[in-house]
């Protein structure tokens, strides 16, 4: 997996794991390291560039840019 970004957050009073690969953006829970949320391209496109902080996601997909929020434990694209 190639790893772009990462990042330290909580989510439900739980450490989370903010995972940007190429191919998708992941919550994932540290101690059990299940998913939580998932985001994916709607065309399946490979992210090619990304920028997080602890509640911001910004995407370049191609000449496309993305918004993602992190809400409640929860990938929310934003248009």
């Amino acid at each position: 997996m190639d790893l772009m970004s990462a990042g330290r957050l909580r989510a439900f009073n739980r450490a989370v794991s903010l995972q940007i690969t190429s191919g998708s953006v992941r919550l994932v829970l540290q101690e059990s390291k299940a998913l939580v949320s998932e985001w994916k391209e709607p065309q399946g496109r490979n992210i090619s560039v990304a920028a997080c902080n602890h509640t911001q996601v910004v995407l370049a997909v191609g000449r496309a840019l993305y918004y993602l929020q992190i809400l409640a434990g929860e990938l929310k694209q934003i248009r």
